[in-house]
C-alpha cells in the first residue's frame, strides 16, 4: 500500500517510473502552494479503489532527460506550508479532509509529505466548493487529476446508495455543509430511473434523512 512506503522509496519510484495514479510530486518555489495541490487532494480522496495517494512537495522534475529525474529543491518555510494545507483542507472542500502532513529531511533538503486517504463511498464525492458541481469534483486517472462530468457524479451517488456501513455523524457539521446542487443531481437520478418514487415528493431534508446523509447527533 502506498502509505506504508518510505519517502525515500517513493522518490526512487518517481525516478524509475515517473508520477503515477498514487504519487504526485510538486515544486514549491515560495511560501505558497498552488491551487493544483487541492485538485490532487480531491482526486486522491475520490478515486474508487485507489486507496488514496501521496503528494511530495519540494521536488522538481528535470526536463530534457531521457528518463524522469526528480531533483530535491526543498521547502523554504515548511511550517507555514503545513499549516496552510491543513487549514485549507478544513474549509476548501464540501466536506473537511484531514490529511497527514509532515516534513522530512532528505539529502539535507526539507520536503513536505502529504498522505491522503480515499474517502468511504458514503462521503463521496468530495468537491472544491468554489468550482461548483460537477467541475469541483475530480478523479485520479493515471497521473492526471480529471474534472468530473455529471455522469461521473451520478455514478458516485449510485455507489453511495449501495454501500453498507456503520453510519455516524460528522462532528460540528450542519445542513449548511450540504451542497443543494448535489441533492438536485440525486433527484435527477431518481427521476430518470424511478419516476414514480416517493423521493421526488420529499423535501430536501426528508431526502437527506431517508438516505442517512442527515441524522440527529447521538
Amino acid at each position: 500500500m502506498i502509505h506504508s512506503k518510505s519517502t525515500d522509496d517513493l522518490i526512487a519510484e518517481l525516478n524509475l517510473l515517473d508520477e503515477s495514479d498514487a504519487i504526485e510530486a510538486k515544486e514549491v518555489s515560495g511560501n505558497e502552494v498552488g491551487s493544483s495541490i487541492y485538485e490532487t487532494i480531491c482526486a486522491f480522496s475520490n478515486e474508487p479503489g485507489l486507496g488514496g495517494g501521496v503528494i511530495l512537495l519540494g521536488l522538481k522534475k528535470e526536463l530534457g532527460q531521457l528518463f524522469p529525474v526528480y531533483k530535491l529543491t526543498g521547502i523554504k518555510d515548511p511550517d507555514k506550508i503545513q499549516s496552510d494545507i491543513v487549514s485549507a483542507c478544513q474549509s476548501k472542500f464540501n466536506t473537511p479532509i484531514r490529511p497527514i502532513v509532515k516534513r522530512e529531511l532528505i539529502q539535507n533538503r526539507t520536503i513536505v509529505r502529504i498522505d491522503i486517504a480515499e474517502l468511504p463511498a458514503e462521503q463521496k464525492p468530495i468537491s472544491i466548493k468554489n468550482l461548483g458541481l460537477p467541475r469541483g469534483v475530480l478523479r485520479r486517472i493515471g497521473s492526471s487529476d480529471v474534472h468530473c462530468s455529471q455522469d461521473d457524479l451520478i455514478a458516485f451517488f449510485q455507489d453511495r446508495s449501495h454501500s453498507n456501513y456503520d453510519a455516524h455523524t460528522v462532528r460540528d457539521s450542519s445542513t449548511q455543509d450540504i451542497d443543494p446542487t448535489a441533492i438536485a443531481l440525486y433527484r435527477r437520478f431518481i427521476a430518470e430511473h424511478k419516476p414514480t418514487s416517493l423521493v421526488l415528493s420529499m423535501t430536501n431534508d426528508e431526502i437527506l434523512y431517508s438516505t442517512t446523509s442527515l441524522k440527529t447527533a447521538e
